[in-house]
């Protein structure tokens, strides 16, 4: 079992990170960190990319976490994993591409989220982002690849509706429906979001800083 030294985890945790490992087939499970905002802004932004877009991503195409994981201590060393590692830039992007490459299943348990506070400048979640992307890019392109598909979808929507809607106030409401369907691929986004805070029983009162979030989370993939 692999753990961060600097999360807030449940009294159960260790306990549901290694139950999957029970289960037939399963050699390797993840948990998630959820961001807890502190003051400032650039937290709160940080938090609602985070939660969201990792909660997003793991329902869809399972990866490691290093910070909550447990794999099976004998495909841990007959797979060679310590050796991948002595190659690697980062622990967990490099063994989930390593396992998923042998056909091992990455299983993704929401009940081992782990709660990280800290807070947040915007150099800080800048530095993070890029980071984040640059190390997919290099050790696991397939997830790097995804992250490119599923950010451009709202990225686009936001920025392509709001250049409609000004259009539209030049052009006496012509492009205000294409202007609503493109915002209208975005409220599940936002729906899913606001059921992920009530499942967690908090308020999803920063849920206002998406489109922020989006854009600021592009630039850090282009850079």
């Amino acid at each position: 079992v692999f753990a961060d030294s600097d999360f807030v985890a449940a009294s159960n945790w260790l306990e549901k990170i290694v139950a999957p490992l029970g289960l037939d087939n399963i050699k390797v499970s993840t948990g998630m960190m959820w961001y807890k905002p502190t003051k400032g802004g650039w937290s709160q932004v940080r938090a609602i990319t985070r939660n969201l877009g990792d909660g997003l991503f793991h329902s869809i195409w399972s990866f490691i976490w290093g910070g909550s994981c447990a794999i099976d201590k004998k495909v841990f060393f007959k797979e060679k994993v310590p050796q991948v590692w002595g190659k690697a830039i980062f622990d967990d992007t490099s063994m989930s591409r390593h396992l998923r490459t042998l056909g091992y299943k990455i299983y993704f348990t929401p009940l081992a989220k782990v709660t990280q506070r800290e807070s947040c400048s915007f150099t800080q979640f800048i530095n993070q982002m890029t980071r984040s992307f640059a190390v997919n890019k290099k050790e696991d392109r397939q997830t790097w690849f995804l992250a490119l598909f599923l950010g451009s979808i709202p990225t686009i929507s936001w920025f392509s509706g709001i250049a409609l809607l000004s259009l539209s106030s030049a052009f006496y409401g012509y492009f205000i429906l294409p202007a609503v369907l493109l915002f209208s691929v975005l409220i599940p986004r936002v729906l899913g979001g606001l059921f992920l805070y009530h499942s967690r029983k908090e308020n999803p009162v920063f849920i206002y800083l998406l489109p922020l979030a989006d854009l600021v989370g592009a630039f850090c993939f282009i850079k």
